[in-house]
């Protein structure tokens, strides 16, 4: 199964007072198929209740699955904590980040782990 085992990494380049405080990302099965890596970097409105909306890519990967999870992901997985005033209220505000679309490595098994067991 593809879906629960690759994943990409965020990280956040220059964002406002909001932040997200958790994501469970999901590759794009036929990126991950066609081995497609690359940066995304976007922007997106943080309400002050929490909710993201319009997430634009600033800047692309090449890869068009890649922008498109990129976006959609942040909408639909990430949590917010949002900005606040002076005063702690929490406002609207945007936040701007990159996420790291990288494949891991395969683990491979050594030949030892290969061959059946002796005795």
């Amino acid at each position: 199964e593809l879906s629960g085992a690759m994943t990409g990494s965020l990280l956040i380049l220059a964002a406002s007072a909001a932040r997200i405080v958790s994501m469970q990302l999901e590759y794009p099965p036929r990126s991950l198929v066609a081995n497609e890596q690359g940066a995304v970097s976007f922007k997106v409105e943080v309400l002050a209740n929490g909710k993201a909306r319009n997430c634009q890519v600033t800047s692309g990967s090449g890869f068009a699955a890649l922008d498109k999870a990129t976006c959609d992901q942040i909408l639909t997985r990430a949590v917010f904590e949002p900005a606040s005033d002076a005063n702690g209220k929490a406002i609207d505000s945007t936040l701007e980040g990159s996420m790291n679309w990288t494949i891991p490595p395969r683990a491979k098994p050594s030949p030892e782990a290969a061959r059946p067991p002796e005795g």
